[in-house]
């Protein structure tokens, strides 16, 4: 009953936002630079203090400037982003393959958001879901214009700089500072002065402070062997099945204690969703977004409660099939497939630290390891040191 009204629910919604966006009446969210909603009308006008700073970026990447020197010029001439800041290279994400700036309306696009409110929005709805009305919105750049700098921008997007090289950090998001705490990021680089060009690559402080960088290779490496060491070995993986399964006892506990704040908390979100439905019959706006939000949560804890149901019906968990996945992930570290073997060390390496160290040929890292997503940490390596080399 609670997944059929709630399906109801969404489409009586988005029945609703469909008319209007069919009208061109602004729906929600920030129009994009250069336009402006009527307060009145609800309808997109052309905001006059800014809409030729659409025109000079157009025009500039027709005449192949770069996303920097276009960004000088408009700080020159005055303008600014929406949020009162210098524009630079990287504020004009989403301008060249914005539609209404050629007085099209296209709505309904994205895909849905995921159970947990995450969206991803580079993957697009089927077109026959989205709605596109041609010329109902005032238009800033000519639709040629507009489509000759969407496939060079595309163009540019498919041809990287010929230095650029395809580098796998592996464990890219888990590196940090030991000085300062600022992430590690991945730095690659061409060395002219060897024979062949060689490709290096680094792990190196975002802040640049003075604390080493560290070469991917011997990082990755050293990551990788004490990983087998520490949570694959014979020894280690008995331990982890042991810890998993007392684990897994634990949180059925806790889980079974969640289902009736759960139920309450569903029955408290379709009283709201029910209010505001009646709101909109009222004529009030802008309840759309939280009846959707609310919708997508009410999913998720419907999910929630089946899964709970799920674990009810297992005591406990089979040795064996745990004892399998670890054979799988340990061979995962030896594929020669990257990709792969990057999915196990960013599911099992829970953090590393670089510390400042006085010999350069050595490197002092802290390495946190976890097991299962979350299930714990398995160890610290206190003052792990391996050598370095440069």
């Amino acid at each position: 009953m609670a997944e059929y009204y709630s399906k109801n629910l969404a489409r009586e919604v988005m029945k609703g936002m469909h008319e209007n966006a069919e009208q061109g009446i602004h729906i929600g969210g920030r129009p994009p630079y250069g336009l402006k909603i009527n307060p009145e009308t609800q309808m997109y006008e052309i905001d006059e203090k800014t809409y030729q700073a659409v025109q000079i970026y157009f025009e500039g990447i027709r005449d192949n400037f770069s996303l920097s020197r276009i960004a000088t010029k408009l700080n020159n001439l005055g303008y600014r982003t929406q949020e009162g800041k210098e524009f630079t290279k990287n504020s004009f994400f989403g301008w060249a393959r914005n539609r209404k700036y050629i007085g099209d309306y296209v709505w309904n696009v994205a895909s849905s958001k995921h159970a947990d409110g995450r969206r991803n929005s580079s993957k697009k709805k089927p077109i026959e879901e989205q709605i596109i009305k041609q010329g109902i919105i005032p238009k800033i750049i000519e639709p040629d214009l507009f489509w000759e700098v969407s496939l060079k921008m595309d163009s540019r997007k498919r041809q990287p700089g010929k230095m650029k090289a395809d580098v796998n950090y592996l464990l890219s998001g888990k590196v940090f500072c030991g000085q300062c705490g600022a992430p590690y990021n991945g730095n690659s680089y061409r060395n002219s002065k060897s024979k062949n060009n060689t490709l290096l690559s680094y792990y190196k402080c975002s802040n640049k402070c003075k604390n080493s960088s560290v070469r991917k290779e011997n990082l990755e490496q050293v990551v990788t062997e004490q990983l087998i060491s520490q949570c694959f070995s014979p020894k280690a993986m008995d331990d982890i099945v042991i810890s998993v399964k007392e684990l897994y006892l634990s949180r059925k506990k806790e889980y079974e204690s969640d289902v009736e704040p759960i139920q309450k908390e569903i029955k408290e979100i379709e009283t709201s969703v029910e209010n505001w439905i009646q709101a909109l019959g009222k004529g009030i706006k802008g309840l759309e977004d939280k009846i959707i939000e609310a919708q997508n949560k009410n999913e998720f804890l419907q999910g929630e409660l089946l899964r709970i149901e799920a674990i009810k019906k297992h005591n406990e968990l089979n040795s064996e099939d745990i004892y399998s996945i670890l054979r799988q992930k340990k061979n995962s570290l030896f594929s020669v497939d990257v990709a792969e073997k990057k999915r196990v060390l960013q599911e099992y390496v829970n953090r590393i630290k670089i510390n400042p160290s006085d010999n350069i040929n050595t490197l002092d890292a802290e390495i946190t390891y976890r097991v299962f997503n979350g299930g714990g940490d398995l160890t610290l390596l206190k003052h792990l040191t391996f050598l370095y080399i440069r």
